[in-house]
């Protein structure tokens, strides 16, 4: 076991995590369906969970969690904002979404194979996090 791969893992889902609920704050406002507002907002409340975790585990190996970058959270801002006002509706809600999931859980992957000497618990919440954004993807595809 690696120790700053563990901690690297850890911030790099982490920052994914505080992104995730970011999109989602950006888009409940503006969801039509009760249901779909519902999901979102159950999926919001296990991504703030999951982050809590991770803020744990970070802070038990001696480090400090650090906000996603800010160009990319402006990047993912803007990108949702251009999108919405196109079409401000669910389903392009849905497609926006899908999109991000899709890039976390790549992304995610991407460092598990760059941390490969990561501990297994935090290997074991990064497949969290995945999971958590395929399981997202996969109630989302009602609405797309």
């Amino acid at each position: 076991m690696n120790s700053s791969d563990t901690v690297e893992l850890l911030k790099q889902c982490n920052s994914g995590s505080k992104m995730a609920v970011n999109a989602l704050d950006e888009v409940l406002p503006i969801v039509d369906s009760a249901k779909m507002r519902d999901l979102l907002r159950d999926n919001k409340a296990h991504h703030s969970e999951l982050g809590n975790k991770l803020h744990d585990l970070i802070e038990a190996e001696g480090a400090r969690e650090e906000d996603p970058p800010l160009m990319a959270k402006v990047m993912s801002d803007v990108s949702i904002g251009a999108k919405l006002i196109m079409h401000p509706n669910d389903k392009e809600i849905a497609s926006i979404l899908t999109d991000g999931c899709n890039m976390g859980i790549k992304s995610v992957n991407e460092y598990l194979n760059k941390y490969e000497g990561a501990s297994s618990q935090a290997k074991n919440i990064s497949g969290e996090l995945i999971d958590l954004e395929q399981q997202l993807m996969g109630d989302l595809t009602q609405y797309l």
